[in-house]
C-alpha cells in the first residue's frame, strides 16, 4: 500500500463553547423537573436551553410568565406531536436521520467524557489565579503586525541572534508595513483571539516588549508590541466578582484543554493512519467541489435543515459517483492495523460531517486540509470507543440530549406534514400567525386535551425561571454539529395552561 502519510494522528483539543460546556470545580445543583409528558422529563436546564441558546419567535420573546407558558406549551407540543408520530414513522425509519441521531449522540458522549476527564484533573491554584486577577487589571496599547509562516520562521532566527535591531520594526518592514504600524487598547474584557488574550494577560509584560510570533491561524501569525500599559483597579464589589469569575473560567477552560489533550494523546499513541494514495486522491477530487463551495470549517449551519440537507446532498453525491465507477470497496487507508474500504469510511462520515482544522484555505490545500479531516474522525471513532467502554451512552444525561434532538426533528417532520394535509401554505415568517391560529393550535389544543392524563407541571419551578429578551444562537466550536439544542418549536402561541396536573 503506497503510503501518503505516517505521521501520528494529530490532537486538537476539543474547543467547547465557555456557556454550555467549560468545567466548574463548584458544586453543581441537580436540575430541578419542570414537567413530565408520558416518559418524557423537562428540566430546568432543557427549559432554559431551548429559550436561551435559539432565536424565540416574536410571540414569546420577553420574560413575562405569558412568554413562559408559551415556552413550556411549544416544548410540551414538540413530545406530544412526536409521540404522535411514533417510533416507527418514516423519518424515524431512514438510515441518514438515524445516521444523523448517532453522531449527535456520539457528540455529546465525547464532550461528557471531556468533562468527566477534566474534572478529575483541575484542581484551584490559589497562587496562580491571584496573579491572573492582577493581570486582568491592566489595559495595554500595542502595536500589531500580521505575519505569515515564513516571517515566523525570521522572527525565531532574530530572536536567537539577540539582533540590536528592533524586532518588531524590522519584522513590521519584512512584512510590507508601510507607515505607522496599526495601534489599539487591549483590557482584560476586550474579545481577543484565545492566544493573544493568553500572551497578554498571562505574566505581567513590560513597555517595549515584543510579542510573538503568536499563531492565529493555520499560517496567520501576529507580533505585538507593548506601547504602554495602566493598571485599572476595581472598586465596587460587582466588578470584583465578575473579573474574579472571569479570572477563574479562562484559567479553568485553558486545565481543561490542556488535560483533554494530554489524555487524547494517550488514546492515540502509537496509532497510525495510512492512506492509499490513489484511493485518497480519488477521495480528494470528489469532496474538493462539494465542501469549497463554503470557505468554512464545517458544512454551512445557519439554518438546521438546510445544514442536514447539504450534509445529506454531499453524502448522496459522493456515494453515488462511488457506485457508478465501483469504487466502494477500494482500500482508502490503514488504521490500527485495519484496512477501511471506501464504503467503511462513508459509513461512519454519514454520522460524523468533516471538520476542517483551518478556517479558510484555498483549492491548493484541500487535500492536506481534507486529510487531516479524515484523522480527525478517525481520533474521535476511539474517544467514542473509550466513552462507550464507561457506558457513557447509557448515562440520563446522554440519553436525554440524544431523546431531545429526535423528537425535535421527528416532530418538525410530522408538523410539516400534518401542514400539508391542510394548507399549501409553506409555514413562514409572514403567515406565522395565521397558520397558529388556523391550523397548528387547534392541533396541539386537541393533543394536550388527549395527552392530558399523562402530562405533569411543575408550577414554582416555572415561576422561578428568569429569561433574556435578547436573541442568541449558542454554537459549539471544532465540532461536527455546532448547534447546541433543536431550533424552538413552532407548534403553539396558546397562552394557557388548561391541562395536565401538578406535579407534586
Amino acid at each position: 500500500m503506497a503510503s501518503i502519510s505516517k505521521q501520528i494522528i494529530a490532537v486538537m483539543s476539543v474547543v467547547l463553547l465557555a456557556a454550555v460546556f467549560v468545567v466548574c470545580s463548584k458544586k453543581e445543583s441537580k436540575d430541578g423537573i419542570l414537567a413530565i409528558v408520558g416518559d418524557r422529563v423537562i428540566t430546568r436546564d432543557e427549559f432554559i436551553r431551548r429559550a436561551e441558546y435559539t432565536i424565540r419567535p416574536p410571540y414569546c420573546k420577553q420574560n413575562s410568565d405569558m412568554d413562559k407558558t408559551i415556552i413550556l406549551n411549544s416544548i410540551i407540543a414538540e413530545e406530544l406531536v412526536a409521540l404522535e408520530a411514533g417510533v416507527d414513522n418514516p423519518l424515524a425509519r431512514r438510515p441518514s436521520f438515524q445516521a444523523y441521531i448517532r453522531g449527535r449522540k456520539e457528540q455529546m458522549m465525547r464532550q461528557t467524557l471531556f468533562k468527566e476527564i477534566v474534572r478529575k484533573k483541575i484542581r484551584p491554584d490559589t497562587s496562580e489565579l491571584n496573579k491572573r486577577y492582577r493581570m486582568a487589571r491592566r489595559e495595554y496599547r500595542v502595536a500589531y503586525c500580521s505575519i505569515d509562516r515564513d516571517i515566523a520562521r525570521f522572527v525565531l532566527e532574530k530572536k536567537s541572534k539577540s539582533s540590536p535591531e528592533d524586532l518588531f520594526d524590522a519584522v513590521y518592514r519584512k512584512a510590507g508595513g508601510l507607515g505607522a504600524p496599526a495601534e489599539r487598547v487591549v483590557s482584560w474584557k476586550s474579545q481577543e483571539i484565545r492566544a493573544v488574550h493568553r500572551a497578554l494577560f498571562s505574566e505581567p509584560l513590560v513597555k517595549d516588549q515584543v510579542i510573538g510570533p503568536i499563531q492565529v491561524d493555520a499560517d496567520q501569525f501576529l507580533m505585538l508590541k507593548v506601547l504602554s500599559w495602566i493598571y485599572r483597579p476595581v472598586v465596587t464589589d460587582t466588578e470584583i466578582k465578575r473579573i474574579t469569575d472571569e479570572v477563574y473560567e479562562d484559567w479553568e477552560r485553558e486545565k481543561a484543554e490542556s488535560v483533554w489533550d494530554d489524555y487524547v494523546i494517550g488514546l492515540m499513541k502509537n496509532k497510525r493512519l495510512d492512506f492509499n494514495r490513489d484511493t485518497f486522491e480519488k477521495m480528494a477530487r470528489l469532496f474538493q467541489p462539494l465542501y469549497m463551495r463554503t470557505h468554512q470549517k464545517t458544512m454551512p449551519f445557519m439554518d438546521q435543515d438546510d445544514a442536514r440537507d447539504a450534509q445529506q446532498s454531499v453524502i448522496d453525491s459522493v456515494g453515488i459517483e462511488l457506485k457508478k465507477q465501483n469504487f466502494e470497496g477500494r482500500s482508502f487507508f490503514m488504521f490500527e492495523g485495519k484496512t477501511w474500504t471506501v464504503a467503511d469510511f462513508m459509513a461512519i462520515y454519514a454520522s460524523h460531517p468533516l471538520v476542517f482544522r483551518k478556517s479558510r484555505f484555498s483549492t491548493d490545500e484541500f487535500p492536506e486540509q481534507f486529510k487531516f479531516a479524515v484523522a480527525d474522525l478517525m481520533r474521535d471513532q476511539i474517544i467514542n470507543q473509550e466513552a462507550y467502554d464507561k457506558g457513557i451512552d447509557k448515562l440520563p444525561s446522554v440519553q436525554a440530549y440524544t431523546s431531545m434532538w429526535q423528537d425535535a426533528l421527528i416532530a418538525k417532520y410530522w408538523q410539516f406534514a400534518y401542514l400539508q394535509t391542510k394548507t399549501t401554505d409553506r409555514l413562514s415568517d409572514a403567515n406565522l400567525g395565521r397558520i397558529l391560529d388556523d391550523y397548528l393550535n387547534p392541533y396541539t389544543d386537541s393533543l394536550f386535551s388527549r395527552y392530558s392524563e399523562s402530562i405533569r407541571i411543575n408550577i414554582p419551578v416555572l415561576e422561578d425561571i428568569k429569561l433574556t429578551r435578547i436573541d442568541m444562537v449558542a454554537l459549539n466550536e471544532n465540532v461536527p454539529y455546532p448547534e447546541t439544542v433543536p431550533p424552538f418549536p413552532i407548534l403553539t402561541s396558546e397562552s394557557r395552561l388548561n391541562y395536565g396536573r401538578r406535579l407534586e
